[in-house]
């Protein structure tokens, strides 16, 4: 199971008409200044949370009375991930495949948002319906890493090491020859990054397998 994209809707800079974000192996989002990259980023990290609070600025122009609403689709789900959510939840798409629909509303700052999922028999999305979609949510994202023009390039460099090591490690054994190996090669890309790279206004999800 994999997150395919998700809807942001009056969340800080993105109002009522929202905005869809697709993901892939590699989202980078690139712009000038207050276009909404860091509003992208944050919404994407409410989602992750699976229904913490937000404070009032989160909703769009602090108008309390427009909930704030975040939706994923995740595809590729399998039976052993239908186990976990509810078999009634998945459903076939022409565009994605196996796959459900996952929303967080939050009515309310400071109040947890309310989890809700795609009914396909309704239509329509229903309160609760995915007991277990909280965890899947924490392992089944990318994970973001923001990188900013003013970060010293120390800071930038640390932390796309730190993505792929993380990636390595959950790919081949810690301990393993091949692994040391690869950090090696890592950390000699690293050396070349720093001394070679210029600060770029970026942001970017990484997907990993």
């Amino acid at each position: 199971m994999k997150l395919a994209s998700f809807l942001i809707k009056n969340f800080k800079r993105i109002g009522e008409a929202g905005c869809e974000i697709r993901i892939d192996k590699i989202v980078v989002l690139v712009g000038q200044n207050n276009v909404g990259k860091s509003t992208v980023l944050d919404a994407y990290e409410a989602f992750a949370a699976a229904s913490a609070p937000l404070s009032e600025s989160f909703f769009h122009k602090e108008d309390i009375s427009k909930p704030i609403e975040i939706t994923g689709i995740f595809r590729e789900v399998t039976p052993e991930d239908e186990e976990k959510i509810g078999k009634s939840r998945g459903y076939d798409d022409p565009e994605y495949g196996r796959c459900v629909k996952v929303r967080f509303v939050w009515t309310k700052p400071d109040v947890a948002a309310q989890k809700q999922s795609f009914s396909p028999e309704k239509n329509d999305f229903i309160d609760g319906g995915v007991g277990g979609i909280d965890a899947l949510i924490q392992s089944r994202i990318p994970k973001p890493v923001r990188i900013k023009p003013t970060d010293a390039t120390e800071i930038t460099q640390a932390k796309i090491v730190s993505v792929l090591k993380d990636h390595v490690e959950n790919r081949l054994k810690a301990d393993s020859d091949s692994t040391k190996a690869v950090f090696e090669q890592i950390n000699l890309l690293a050396d070349n990054f720093r001394k070679r790279q210029s600060p770029c206004r970026l942001h970017r999800f990484v997907q990993h397998d």
